[in-house]
């Protein structure tokens, strides 16, 4: 794959993912979703996960996209989303890691308080928008897993009608740091760790089927 080629940082950064750098702890939590997402998975042959937040503005944006990549480049018939139990907008660092990592963003020339975004993946794995939405919007399926990114949407939304499971895999806010010399520094950290456990998480599902 030459220099040249547009998904070339991408594929450069998904290989730079270390499971090594996962801890024993979260490797315990990814075993478990794993399993319990290989047996829906063996029976339907397909999986709508929806990954939640409150505001639906960072760790979720950023778990739909990963999971999407992923199961795209492992042939998985797996359709991701994510929500919110508040819709607010997505962060312009968002946007920004996801550039670095080497998705191409098309950003939207809407003015309005919740712009949508175009991120696209390859010619293959083609291209999901980016909003904030809540867990009740149009464009999510009738019935989905869902995997609560933030303890605040655990905390905020304790029963979910559409969702047939519920798990919980929570992140650090990047956004406590917002304002501060490590603002741009925490946003990769997360963006990096919630690509590394789906990935393993990925994987798991395939060594599981």
């Amino acid at each position: 794959m030459s220099q040249s080629d547009p998904n070339h940082k991408l594929k450069l950064f998904t290989e730079s993912l270390n499971d090594s750098e996962i801890k024993s702890s979260r490797i315990e939590r990814l075993n478990s979703i794993a399993e319990s997402l290989s047996s829906v998975y063996r029976q339907d042959d397909t999986l709508n996960l929806n990954f939640i937040c409150t505001h639906n503005s960072r760790r979720s944006q950023l778990a739909q996209v990963w999971m999407h990549n992923f199961s795209r480049l492992f042939h998985l018939n797996i359709h991701s989303y994510s929500s919110g139990t508040e819709i607010t907008q997505v962060h312009p660092n968002i946007l920004s890691v996801l550039e670095e990592s080497g998705f191409e963003v098309e950003k939207s020339r809407e003015t309005n308080n919740n712009p949508r975004y175009k991120l696209n993946f390859s010619e293959t794995k083609g291209s999901i928008l980016l909003f904030s939405k809540s867990i009740d919007d149009q464009s999510l399926p009738k019935k989905f897993v869902a995997i609560s990114t933030c303890s605040q949407a655990d905390e905020n939304c304790p029963f979910i009608p559409q969702a047939s499971m519920r798990f919980s895999l929570t992140y650090d806010d990047p956004g406590k740091y917002d304002g501060s010399d490590r603002e741009i520094e925490a946003y990769r950290l997360t963006n990096k760790q919630i690509a590394t456990e789906l990935k393993y998480l990925t994987h798991k599902l395939i060594s599981d089927e």
